[in-house]
């Protein structure tokens, strides 16, 4: 209720909200460390730099067209998200890519996050555009992030009407100044499949930046069985 919410978030924007104590939150960039040290320790072989330009089925096996020249997969897993391009077209015509737009405030004076986000939540509300906020990992700053426009642009334009938003919410931060501002992009599905004949994987995450990473390793069940083996023929 908005007599209660003060005790989850500093602010008087919301009229209430639900607390979802068994979600959580990741680092991507550890995560994705984490996935290639497992990797390499399994034995896998790693081609950075070296974009796919084209993949076609031959029998049992895919060829894959790359910068480095051609090579050979038994299994392919694209999990490209809003950066999925012309080497894979039935899965590019199934995804919409969008930024997402985030910026961080500047160090804050002590105790003024414990005030904005006391118990550490991360949190995103329900409009139509979404935005979703935290601290950082050492509760010095707010990192927000969201849509700002229909088109794409720039963090560099972003960063306005983004602070507007923020301060909407945190009217205590009117004042506060923008440290960082950057994008990625992510996808909204058109559909969701599983092509289990052929043994090639696509994954379609879902809007939020944890489900991403998370969908993006929810893979068919016969890769997760034999996943020591088959990530030394997983060409992602």
């Amino acid at each position: 209720s908005k007599s209660q919410q003060h005790t989850e978030i500093g602010s008087d924007f919301y009229h209430g909200g639900i607390v979802h104590p068994y979600h959580a939150s990741l680092d991507p960039a550890r995560f994705h460390r984490g996935l290639l040290e497992r990797a390499l320790t399994g034995g896998t072989q790693i081609k950075t730099k070296c974009a796919v330009k084209k993949i076609e089925k031959k029998g049992e096996v895919f060829l894959l067209q790359t910068e480095a020249g051609t090579m050979t997969a038994r299994q392919v897993v694209v999990a490209t998200s809003g950066y999925t391009g012309v080497a894979t077209p039935w899965h590019r015509r199934r995804v919409i890519p969008i930024g997402s737009y985030i910026i961080a405030t500047e160090s804050l004076e002590e105790g003024l996050v414990d005030e904005l986000i006391p118990k550490n939540r991360v949190i995103s509300d329900t409009r139509k555009l979404v935005v979703y906020y935290r601290a950082s990992p050492d509760r010095k700053r707010i990192l927000f992030g969201g849509r700002v426009s229909l088109n794409e642009t720039d963090p560099v334009k972003s960063v306005k009407p983004l602070h507007i938003q923020l301060t909407k919410i945190f009217p205590q931060l009117t004042e506060t100044k923008i440290s960082h501002s950057w994008m990625a992009l992510w996808d909204i599905p058109l559909t969701t499949c599983r092509i289990q004949e052929i043994k090639m994987v696509f994954t379609m995450p879902w809007d939020t930046v944890a489900q991403v990473f998370l969908c993006q390793v929810t893979l068919e069940q016969n890769l997760v069985k034999g996943w020591q083996d088959s990530l030394k023929e997983i060409l992602c």
